[in-house]
């Protein structure tokens, strides 16, 4: 890039202000999301056709398993973090740092490693 340090710091308050407004219309999408479920939930729809757009309520199926597989899995993932850790303490696992792996904005005192 060609930017100046004047054209870099632009370009930090705008990615900040831009950010803060992506997050308020996230935020706002979801509740709006929300309530337009409620209503197809509440009159039973499950589409609904407007200005060339079609908006579907749909539908998810979780599985559930018997406690004895719930168990099972937990106790292996406890066995496989345990091995994790022996591999830690022991150096045998490999740390790779990427320096510039993506953005984090906090206020002016707040410290980001």
């Amino acid at each position: 890039m060609d930017w100046t340090e004047a054209d870099f710091a632009r370009e930090c308050v705008q990615y900040c202000e831009r950010r803060e407004q992506i997050e308020s219309l996230k935020a706002d999408q979801d509740a709006h999301g929300s309530e337009l479920l409620s209503y197809f939930r509440e009159n039973e729809i499950k589409d609904f056709t407007v200005v060339n757009k079609t908006i579907t309520a749909t539908s998810r199926s979780k599985k559930k398993y018997s406690r004895k597989c719930e168990r099972e899995e937990e106790r292996l993932k406890q066995q496989i973090k345990a091995m994790k850790e022996l591999e830690e303490k022991a150096g045998d696992c490999s740390v790779v740092k990427n320096e510039y792996n993506h953005i984090t904005v906090s206020s002016a005192g707040e410290v980001h490693e």
